[in-house]
């Protein structure tokens, strides 16, 4: 299966085109208000550096946030145009899990994704995982939220497995919660990748899980723009 995938909920551009899980190749852009401008050539040069064609992708995928507001609706606006036209599913991705995604966790540890949101205010999920039938399966622990951080320092503190913080603020809440939380265990400070995103497209394909789920933007909560 051939799988684009794509990323605009952040600072960076990113774009992969993966086969199943491998990664085939990818673009990363580093300039946040310019997605709108980049997203197309970007396509363009990816799809024509792998040596296919738009027509053999059989899988979109792209991250639905949370996020950047503007982004996401790029993003998605994109990815879901062009599967539209080519009749071919399309799979929203939350942010959260793409950065969970990156690390293997344990069965004694639990993935906590922290992203920025607003000054003390993260975009939060956990995550473990278990091996299911002989490979390793990751469910979430809850609806992806929005939490002060001396919220979260009380949820780790009632946590009985130890505690990887990834994200872009992952150092923050570690540094916060390990003073006073024993099982706070590492933290790795990291950015959603495309690549991610596709992978856990595929997985949600495979399962036929993406079946049960509408494809809109996560957001959780409203733009100021919205409320004007």
């Amino acid at each position: 299966m051939l799988i684009l995938a794509l990323d605009t909920s952040g600072d960076s551009l990113s774009v992969s085109i993966l086969e199943n899980k491998k990664i085939i190749s990818k673009i990363y852009v580093k300039n946040k208000n310019f997605h709108s401008e980049k997203i197309l050539s970007c396509t363009q040069d990816i799809i024509k550096n792998s040596g296919y064609e738009l027509k053999n992708i059989d899988l979109f995928a792209v991250c639905n946030g949370p996020g950047s507001f503007t982004g996401i609706r790029v993003g998605m606006a994109f990815i879901k145009g062009m599967a539209f036209m080519l009749e071919k599913p399309c799979i929203g991705i939350s942010s959260l899990l793409a950065l969970a995604y990156q690390f293997k966790c344990s069965e004694q540890e639990i993935i906590y994704s922290c992203l920025y949101a607003n000054q003390d205010e993260i975009y939060f999920n956990s995550y473990i995982n278990k091996i299911e039938k002989n490979s390793l399966k990751m469910y979430q622990n809850q609806s992806d939220g929005f939490f002060k951080i001396s919220e979260l320092e009380k949820k780790a503190k009632n946590e009985e497995k130890k505690i990887i913080f990834v994200g872009n603020m992952a150092e923050v809440c570690y540094n916060k919660i390990a003073a006073t939380c024993s099982n706070a265990h590492k933290f790795y400070d990291t950015n959603v990748d495309s690549d991610y995103i596709g992978q856990a497209a595929y997985d949600e394909y495979s399962s036929n899980d993406y079946l049960s789920k509408k494809l809109e933007a996560n957001y959780i909560k409203s733009s100021r723009a919205e409320k004007i």
